[in-house]
């Protein structure tokens, strides 16, 4: 048996940054030995819950035989926002129909429960006549009742206002409340463990008896991520890290949020896109300072990142008002309608600007895995890509950020996440990749990693770009150089490190007699070994594992040398560099849009259900095929 649990803010499983607040929910798991299921979501109303923040769809999706249900709401169901009111006798009764029903056709048990009792200087009740509507429910569908709000209003008022102030969250200031709290809704630990012994001791043998009883919830405090200074190695600024609790309910977030980037359309999450790039631009000179603080990369280069970044999203959202991504295809005989649709919720792990922004061109809510070396680069473009979407009217959330290393496998295992990119090491990859195909429904996993970001230099290369290319490869930093012998390249890529450069040169054979020169290495090192000829180079890169990059640099005259190589290198990377370094663009160009969509079929379905892009009379002006031939737009 596991126990759910739909209700509000009252309820929540609270994480460590808003300690030492808790919801009821939360402490019934810490007195119970059965597996608690908590979907309360603050702010939620009986309606709400089912028609804004899916709620119930997610508890009836997970939900079977023998399971129990516990439907609490009330506090939030008279308010007028939010799409939140219901009247008692209306539709609060009726959404709470929907839970009864839901959880009978699954074969578990429906328990109603009355809203817990706010804190009030007389004790007079807060809840009006929904709690009274919510009996006569009980009544009717003869479903078993736990009036909390009796029982909880009873106990205040043996309390008094003075004692009753350590249960609710009355804060002196403290460090997750500055201001301290005068709260007479909300509890701390001592209260919802108070609230949980009260809910227990009313539902009786509806509820397994309480095996554990603590004294107070141990919030656990979560080491902070530092951004540290890549040159003198000194801590800047500190950055929470997420909970596994803290990202589920950011995923929460992202999933509530799909429906508002999917009817948007790609006009709209055009402007969405170009909004975000502006951001970044604007921000630069902001951007590229911590960057470089992180990572002594330097500003020419972090410079032309941002740029590349808010070039990736201006890209994709040319590719949204070009409209082929959606690959609308309509057939007549018999009425078929296909197009692609959003995945879901997408993780990113890494540097991939053209990961986020394919994403969210695609109509997907984006979750992002800061890197632990570059956390503040990431808060500030989160920021930047926030200030974009609130400048568009889009919620800031529909990008998130997490820090942290419990973050990734949370991130990854998390029913609402559809799919994952990822850039960065092979043993990580792996690891989240496992993760990812381990999940009871797994998910695709993109990743773009390995072992050794490899560097081929031509003997012309070397002879005319010799200074272009040590500067490069020095801050390019792939791991493994191929350069020919004499040509003094090691020597070079030495002047621009900030100590004095250990060099250890050898030739190529080395790489058939030692498996460590193919290891993934971090800081800065790099491995240089040289060839004689052009031999030694086919033989040197048949060597190399499989890897995330292939960069050659030569000269417009060694097209034969080139061709050979390049022919090689295409069966051992995933993405070939010409006479340039690897970006954060997306590796698959505008075809990565295509990772996070997919097709569904409309048969013989009524118009006014269609979306626009399957309509007949074609308003958002797509390219589309019918029956097999291609229409453009005004054709």
């Amino acid at each position: 048996m596991r126990i759910f649990i739909a209700g509000d803010s009252t309820a929540v499983d609270y994480p460590s940054g808003q300690a030492p607040q808790a919801g009821w929910g939360q402490a019934l798991a810490a007195l119970l030995d059965v597996p608690v299921v908590n979907a309360a979501y603050p702010g939620a109303s009986a309606r709400s819950s089912i028609e804004q923040l899916g709620m119930h769809d997610r508890i009836m999706a997970e939900m079977g035989p023998d399971d129990l249900l516990l439907i609490c709401f009330g506090h939030n169901d008279r308010r007028h926002d939010q799409g939140r009111f219901g009247a008692p006798y209306g539709t609060y009764t009726s959404c709470l129909r929907r839970y009864i029903e839901g959880a009978r056709s699954r074969e578990a048990r429906p328990v109603l429960v009355t809203s817990v009792e706010r804190r009030t200087p007389d004790g007079s009740p807060t809840h009006g006549e929904y709690p009274a509507a919510m009996k006569a429910l009980a009544a009717e569908e003869g479903v078993p009742l736990v009036d909390l709000q009796a029982a909880s209003a009873r106990r205040w008022r043996e309390l008094g206002p003075d004692a009753t102030k350590k249960l609710f969250l009355w804060l002196d200031p403290h460090p997750n409340y500055p201001r301290g709290s005068a709260d007479d809704t909300h509890f701390t630990a001592a209260g919802a463990i108070e609230v949980a012994r009260l809910l227990l001791a009313e539902a009786g043998p509806l509820l397994p008896p309480p095996v554990r009883a603590p004294a107070d919830l141990t919030w656990r405090t979560p080491v902070p991520v530092w951004s540290i200074d890549a040159r003198s190695g000194r801590p800047r600024h500190a950055y929470a890290t997420a909970t596994p609790q803290e990202v589920g309910a950011i995923c929460r977030r992202a999933s509530d949020l799909l429906p508002v980037l999917d009817e948007a359309g790609p006009y709209e999450r055009a402007e969405l896109l170009d909004a975000m790039a502006a951001a970044l631009d604007a921000r630069t000179t902001e951007l590229v300072a911590a960057a470089d603080a992180e990572t002594a990369l330097g500003a020419p280069r972090l410079t032309s990142e941002v740029a590349r970044t808010s070039g990736q999203l201006r890209l994709f959202a040319d590719v949204l008002r070009e409209g082929s991504f959606l690959d609308v295809r309509l057939d007549s005989d018999p009425d078929l309608r296909r197009m692609n649709v959003p995945l879901g919720v997408v993780g990113v792990f890494g540097v991939g600007g053209g990961d986020t922004a394919s994403a969210l061109a695609a109509g997907c809510t984006v979750v992002v895995k800061a890197h632990e070396l570059h956390p503040e680069t990431s808060a500030l473009t989160l920021g930047a890509l926030r200030a974009g979407a609130a400048a568009t009217g889009f919620p800031e959330d529909v990008v998130q950020l997490v820090h942290g290393p419990e973050a990734s496998a949370a991130l990854v295992k998390d029913g609402r996440v559809k799919a994952i990119a990822f850039t960065g090491s092979a043993r990580d990859g792996r690891n989240l990749h496992d993760l990812a195909k381990a999940r009871p429904e797994p998910i695709p996993f993109y990743g773009e990693s390995g072992g050794l970001d490899l560097l081929f230099v031509t003997p012309g290369a070397a002879k005319a770009r010799l200074a272009e290319i040590a500067e490069g490869a020095a801050f390019a930093k792939p791991g493994l150089v191929l350069a020919p012998a004499g040509a003094g390249l090691p020597e070079a890529m030495a002047e621009h490190f900030a100590d004095t450069a250990h060099l250890m040169v050898g030739p190529v054979s080395l790489l058939g007699q030692s498996d460590v020169l193919l290891e993934e290495r971090f800081g800065p090192k790099i491995v240089v070994l040289e060839y004689g000829g052009e031999d030694d180079l086919g033989e040197a890169l048949a060597a190399v594992p499989e890897t995330r990059t292939v960069t050659l640099h030569s000269e417009p005259d060694e097209t034969d040398l080139v061709a050979r190589l390049t022919a090689l290198a295409r069966d051992r990377a995933g993405r070939l560099v010409f006479d340039s370094y690897p970006t954060t663009a997306a590796p698959m160009g505008t075809a990565a849009i295509g990772r996070f969509l997919r097709p569904v079929t409309y048969e013989n379905c009524p118009p006014h259900l269609l979306s626009p892009a399957l309509r007949d009379d074609n308003p958002w002006h797509l390219p589309r095929r019918r029956d097999s031939t291609l229409i453009l737009p005004g054709s």
